[in-house]
């Protein structure tokens, strides 16, 4: 039984490294990055007037992405229905996982810290909010269009 498992595990992982299943590529840091330094900057400047109110939707989106982990797609990658869905999750966690808790604690920081655009330490952390918020709508972009393709659906890698 033991020799099986690890014979399906190597087919399974060699299956996942020819997959091009990872949200955190070179390119979604980057939008990521220009998007944080484009708001840092917009905020600095005063034209971000209701920014607490966008902190307070990062911060809830936050919230609901980590008990949308927690409930739906950890229970999900357990039950082994779908290789290509268990793979697409395991190279995809680390990421999503920054994304979830940088924006969790950079909106608790920046709503902690209190909004006023003259405060230098208010503007870099409403950029490293905006930073992790970027990165968290991304996988979750990705995540919910490999969770509703057919690559999650089918047993077949």
């Amino acid at each position: 039984m033991e020799a099986g498992h690890t014979i399906q595990y190597d087919q399974y992982s060699k299956g996942c490294e020819k997959m091009n299943c990872f949200s955190c590529n070179i390119g979604s840091i980057i939008i990521s990055i220009l998007f944080g330094v484009i708001i840092g900057i917009l905020f600095a400047l005063g034209f971000l007037p209701f920014i607490v109110i966008a902190v307070f939707v990062a911060l809830g989106l936050s919230i609901i992405a980590l008990v949308f982990l927690f409930v739906a797609i950890l229970p999900r990658s357990m039950t082994e229905t779908s290789n290509a869905c268990n793979c697409i999750l395991r190279r995809n966690i680390g990421c999503f996982l920054a994304g979830i808790f940088g924006t969790l604690l950079s909106t608790i920081a920046v709503l902690s810290v209190g909004v006023i655009s003259i405060s230098i330490p208010a503007i870099i952390l409403v950029a490293i909010a905006a930073i992790f918020f970027a990165l968290l709508i991304n996988n979750l972009i990705y995540l919910f269009e490999f969770l509703i393709s057919k690559s999650c659906t089918s047993n077949n890698m």
